[in-house]
């Protein structure tokens, strides 16, 4: 469940607050070619009403933070950049003080969305980004507005992905490779990591901590 997606929900209630209509929503969870729950109410309580089911199939608990979590984006959300960093999303907050996301997707159809190609490529600040998302928002500056946020904290994030895709400007380090990422993270923690965490279908699983 996206809380994003819920203060948006919310935000569309407050603006049309004052229409003469109703809002319905239907809501699902789908997931491993399963159903396992189903919400037709009004649209803020579709999403919240199908949280604690939502949690039981998707969440992973946690002991603890990892300094090297690998992130296996299966398809189709593996098919570019932008789909795969629903992976990043879920699974930023496992990852400890310092520490390395690695995020592994084909990425056969690029960047994404000629907008989000743009913006990693041309590498704002974060305080331009966020200055331009109040001016004109385009698709793809809240992820990247996370994106940095979570670099500033000192922490790292790599891509394994095919040959051919042009390599961000955003502080995105590119690999072939599984195992010279992994050598990578090793180099940059230092030989301080004991431990690291590998998911699978990272971009519909999420931990609990």
């Amino acid at each position: 469940m996206h809380l994003d997606l819920m203060e948006g929900i919310g935000l569309v209630e407050k603006w049309l607050g004052g229409a003469r209509c109703e809002l319905l929503g239907v809501n699902v969870i789908h997931h491993g070619g399963r159903f396992y729950g189903f919400s037709s109410s009004p649209l803020l309580s579709t999403v919240s009403g199908l949280v604690p089911r939502g949690v039981q199939v998707y969440g992973r608990r946690l002991e603890g933070r990892y300094a090297v979590v690998v992130c296996l984006v299966e398809p189709p959300l593996d098919r570019d950049l932008y789909q795969a960093l629903k992976a990043f999303e879920n699974w930023k907050s496992a990852v400890a003080p310092g520490g390395v996301l690695i995020l592994a997707a084909s990425c056969t159809d690029g960047t994404g969305p000629p907008s989000f190609r743009q913006f990693m490529q041309e590498a704002p600040s974060l305080e331009e980004l966020l200055a331009g998302a109040d001016r004109d928002y385009s698709l793809g500056d809240h992820k990247l507005v996370s994106f940095l946020r979570y670099l500033e904290g000192g922490r790292s994030v790599f891509l394994v992905t095919r040959p051919g895709l042009p390599s961000p400007a955003v502080g995105l380090r590119v690999f072939h490779d599984m195992d010279a990422a992994l050598e990578a993270a090793a180099a940059r923690l230092g030989g301080t990591a004991r431990r690291a965490l590998v998911v699978e279908d990272a971009a519909h699983l999420y931990p609990l901590l």
